[in-house]
């Protein structure tokens, strides 16, 4: 299994959105971060599965809410051979960027 890695960005996106979703729906913010995280987890196993869309990264959308996660896999410190997912960003299509 490959390690995941939660930028601090990718986060502050993900606690966005919920406070977002928080004063129109709390039950509805709890769902979405369930999701983004589970989703985020999820590339712990065929990271290569979502395509790249530049040199440097690769786009998941989490298709029950349309959000998409951005992330790189970046070679391990402690043994360059193997791979860590650094999820980089968090986001909804209709958000102002």
């Amino acid at each position: 299994m490959i390690r995941v890695f939660w930028t601090n960005r990718a986060l502050a996106d993900i606690e966005r959105i919920c406070a977002y979703l928080r004063e129109r729906n709390p039950l509805a913010a709890i769902a979405v971060a369930e999701s983004l995280f589970s989703a985020g987890n999820s590339l712990s196993s065929l990271p290569r599965r979502h395509p790249e869309r530049s040199a440097h990264y690769r786009e998941m959308i989490v298709s029950r809410y349309h959000y998409i996660i951005r992330y790189e896999l970046v070679p391990e410190k402690a043994n360059p051979k193997r791979q860590i997912v650094h999820i980089l960003s968090v986001w909804h299509p209709a958000q102002d960027r």
